[in-house]
């Protein structure tokens, strides 16, 4: 792999962040992401058409579409060897869907179709130049596609009732993925991200899980992530010893006695 690619895949790989057991919190999380966002993929997928999912990781967003359109070829590429294995492992026996290790920026393989409908999800946060990523996934979208992109930002995440160590881990979240080459405060900026990479937006909307079912799921699915940076904030020297410890404890305590609504809005842009 070249220097480049290693450097554009920097901010998030399976193999670095947790490896199987992280697949697995990756599984759950798009679970949450699919009951909203694949009613309006599928709408958008012509009959017989080509889909891909660029960044699919484990590949439950390549397999749910190939499941409910066995008409279409769907593709699952990703620049993670790992996570094209699992998810080969995983879904091998879904006749039309094939997953390819190759990163966004390469374009697809000789015998992959231009896709009539490609994702992005929850992937721009880890790609160092969201405006130039967007350029590179016209060479995987055919003349007349569309280009959907799901992100987050946590400038929106909002807890209930809020709790004073909130703010602060979410910033040395940022700081740690800043570090590593992406951002977690993408989503509200997709509109410009598109238009400066020559996309036409034909539309754009916010969802978000249930507030009550996302601090059910808090401790599964925030909590790790949360962890895992901050231990690289402190090996990044982002913060304190001391100060780390009183978040991460601040953190399990109120883990522990839960939250009555998580408000996570994902942002959802369409362009082509």
């Amino acid at each position: 792999m070249s220097e480049a690619v290693k450097k554009e895949s920097s901010a998030y790989l399976l193999s670095e962040v947790g490896g199987l057991e992280e697949a697995e919190r990756l599984r759950r999380q798009a679970a949450v992401v699919l009951a909203m966002e694949l009613p309006l993929l599928l709408e958008a997928l012509p009959q017989g058409g080509a889909f891909t999912d660029l960044g699919c990781g484990s590949g439950l967003l390549a397999d749910a579409v190939a499941q409910r359109r066995p008409d279409a070829r769907v593709l699952g590429a990703d620049a993670d060897a790992m996570a094209v294995a699992e998810a080969e492992r995983v879904f091998r026996g879904q006749p039309n869907v094939s997953f390819q290790c190759r990163p966004l920026e390469q374009g697809p393989g000789p015998d992959a179709p231009l896709a009539d409908v490609a994702v992005l999800r929850l992937v721009l946060m880890h790609l160092s130049d969201p405006v130039e990523s967007l350029r590179a996934a016209r060479r995987w979208v055919k003349p007349g596609g569309q280009l959907h992109v799901i992100e987050g930002d946590d400038r929106s995440i909002l807890f209930s009732p809020a709790e004073d160590w909130t703010g602060r881990v979410l910033e040395l979240m940022e700081l740690v993925q800043g570090r590593r080459g992406g951002s977690r405060r993408r989503g509200r900026d997709l509109g410009d991200f598109f238009g400066q990479a020559g996309w036409t937006v034909r539309g754009m909307r916010q969802a978000q899980p249930e507030p009550a079912a996302a601090a059910k799921a808090f401790p599964q699915l925030f909590l790790p992530v949360a962890r895992f940076h901050l231990a690289e904030a402190g090996k990044l020297g982002l913060a304190q010893p001391e100060e780390l410890l009183s978040l991460e404890q601040r953190m399990e305590k109120g883990a522990q006695k839960g939250f009555e609504g998580i408000q996570i809005p994902l942002y959802h842009g369409w362009a082509q």
